[in-house]
């Protein structure tokens, strides 16, 4: 994960300034919110806001996009925020957020409305801010101007097992019984 960590962090050039939005596309459970979620627990504290919008799909389904978008604003803001239409939640962006250096992480992105909704262009936000989005669709990621993507490609075998055994309840043992029954050295 640390490679993978390093590779993103040159690819948002953190530290300079202007906006980047980096996408991160890849097959499902290949890492790619594991590798956004450590990137965020890590330098979320370097922004002046931030937002880790989690199962975007899933929640655009259930809740709709003007709810997200109010999350957004609210998480970044500290307090209740509520937008009336998805146009109008798409101009609080816009205004609330072009002078402010927000971290955004767009998670699970499957359809171009929601990349539009959320983040539009790279004039909403304020100099330094950075903007990760994953998806398992390449071409989402060529609509938004200057978004650089970043394949993710799968874990080795290592890298696998050492996620495991973080991640695992009581995972020497697990990784034992996975090693008998699953695994040929």
């Amino acid at each position: 994960m640390e490679y993978r960590l390093e590779q993103l962090k040159l690819q948002l050039k953190i530290g300079l300034g202007g906006v980047r939005m980096v996408g991160i596309w890849g097959l499902g459970g290949g890492g790619k919110t594991t590798l956004a979620t450590t990137f965020y627990k890590k330098f979320s504290l370097n922004y002046d806001g931030c937002c880790f919008l989690e199962n975007i799909w899933e929640e655009t389904q259930n809740h709709g996009l003007k709810r997200l978008q109010a999350k957004i604003l609210s998480t970044i803001f500290g307090k209740k925020m509520q937008v009336g239409s998805v146009e109008l939640g798409k101009d609080k962006i816009k205004q609330m957020l072009c002078n402010r250096k927000v971290l955004i992480i767009l998670d699970d992105v499957d359809h171009l409305d929601q990349l539009k909704a959320f983040a539009g262009c790279r004039k909403w936000f304020g100099d330094g801010s950075r903007l990760i989005i994953t998806t398992r669709d390449q071409h989402l990621l060529t609509f938004i101007d200057e978004t650089e993507v970043s394949p993710l490609s799968l874990l080795s075998h290592e890298e696998a097992v050492s996620l495991f055994n973080k991640r695992a309840y009581n995972a020497k043992t697990l990784y034992k019984i996975m090693k008998c029954f699953c695994w040929k050295d």
